[in-house]
């Protein structure tokens, strides 16, 4: 957080942390939160209000997939083929699990439960992906040969529920991700383009 009051607990930004892992499941550290989740990089003013307590803002933008298959190392996001667990720091410098709502996950029994009103069926998570360029590569290329598909977010959303009996207060704040998945074929030959969406919302309860 930036602390207004730490004493009291007064804060104006939401401080979040991820940790990072490998595909071998390796740890690699933890970094404090900036634009390491934007997908198109925001003008820095724009990125720093991100995380201001009350501040709902919305971007939308579009990347390049040809990123995802250039043989330039340099052209790739840095954080490709990488885990992550996000964690959000209290006033008293302690980490809390940040749950993640992957909306495109279907259930073993069918459907896709994190799409429904009924936040009873979700089925929340802890670790996610931003750029997955490996999946896709055949077996007997891995790991250097060229992916027959990649996966990336093209919608992120942190939303936040205000807490109706403790004014200025929240609830646990989650993290909305839905993937897309797309052949190399289609990026090549029909449209690199992707449309990205990145946001956070404050929800009030209506109700109480």
């Amino acid at each position: 957080f930036d602390y207004q009051n730490l004493s009291i607990g007064i804060v104006s930004r939401l401080r979040f942390v991820i940790a990072i892992y490998d595909l071998e499941g390796n740890f690699h550290g933890f970094e404090d939160l900036y634009d390491q989740l934007s997908v198109c990089k925001q003008p820095s003013e724009q990125q720093s209000s991100l995380y201001r307590m009350g501040v709902t803002q919305d971007f939308y933008c579009e990347f390049d997939l040809m990123h995802l298959m250039s043989d330039n190392k340099w052209e790739r996001p840095r954080l490709e083929n990488f885990f992550f667990e996000l964690y959000l720091r209290d006033f008293n410098d302690n980490l809390i699990d940040v749950p993640l709502l992957v909306e495109n996950t279907a259930s073993e029994s069918g459907g896709y439960p994190n799409q429904s009103d009924d936040r009873s069926r979700w089925i929340l998570t802890r670790r996610f992906f931003l750029f997955d360029t490996v999946s896709g590569v055949r077996q007997n290329e891995y790991p250097e040969g060229q992916p027959v598909y990649v996966r990336y977010p093209y919608n992120m959303v942190f939303e936040y529920k205000l807490d109706p009996s403790n004014e200025e207060m929240i609830y646990l704040p989650y993290l909305r991700i839905s993937y897309r998945e797309r052949t190399h074929t289609y990026i090549k030959e029909t449209n690199s383009a992707a449309k990205i969406y990145f946001a956070t919302y404050y929800i009030a309860d209506t109700t109480k």
